[in-house]
């Protein structure tokens, strides 16, 4: 079951990535937007102006909570959450271009695993030649220099009704069934914003669907 969390950042207007080999970052250039990208935290700075750093934007994974039905948090034995991504390792892979809709985006995956064999992929991308994009019957259009990411969760072990009687499902002796994932994500910049809370199904719903090609 994979779960995606899309978002459209609009920013100001070579195309390359370069790596930090002091503290393991990365960092994409395109369209005149960078994206630069911590290995150790999934932490994202964005700036539209390569000469300005006023403007730049930074986006913060917070945690990730399984929930019942009630909103209550599940962790059992195995912690069904990620209480911070402080100091969570992330392989950043090469650049490559993609599909975005009708538009085109240099794009750049970066993934972790989690200790319950959950796998994290956040998909970093520059749009570099605009187009349209649907979601949920809405068109809507990508420039030059937009910045968009995705997060896809892949094989979270939910708590369900299958595993009654597991102790990773039970608390104080009462069988437990995760509904959802919730993601807190951050983002700052020149008006600070709390975490943003990002609900994804659990094991009722098939899948949330990813950005269609077109």
């Amino acid at each position: 079951m994979n779960f995606i969390y899309f978002l459209l950042l609009a920013v100001l207007d070579a195309r390359e990535i370069s790596r930090n080999a002091t503290d393991e970052s990365a960092e994409i250039e395109s369209s005149g937007s960078t994206i630069k990208i911590m290995s150790d935290s999934g932490t994202m700075t964005i700036r539209g102006n390569l000469n300005a750093s006023s403007n730049a934007a930074v986006i913060s994974f917070d945690s990730i909570h399984e929930k019942d039905e009630k909103g209550n948090i599940l962790k059992g034995d195995l912690k069904h959450c990620l209480e911070s991504f402080t100091n969570k390792k992330f392989i950043i892979g090469d650049m490559k271009q993609m599909k975005v809709g009708t538009a085109t985006a240099d794009v750049v995956d970066f993934v972790s695993t989690m200790n319950i064999g959950a796998k994290i992929t956040i998909t970093a991308c520059i749009i570099s030649n605009e187009g349209v994009v649907t979601l949920n019957g809405t068109q809507i259009a990508l420039t030059k220099g937009d910045v968009k990411f995705n997060v896809q969760i892949e094989d979270w072990p939910f708590c369900s009704s299958y595993e009654i009687g597991n102790s990773l499902c039970t608390d104080k002796k009462q069988d437990k069934i995760g509904e959802f994932l919730d993601l807190k994500i951050q983002i700052k910049g020149q008006t600070e914003m709390k975490p943003k809370s990002t609900p994804a199904k659990g094991p009722k719903d098939d899948e949330i669907p990813s950005v269609p090609d077109e």
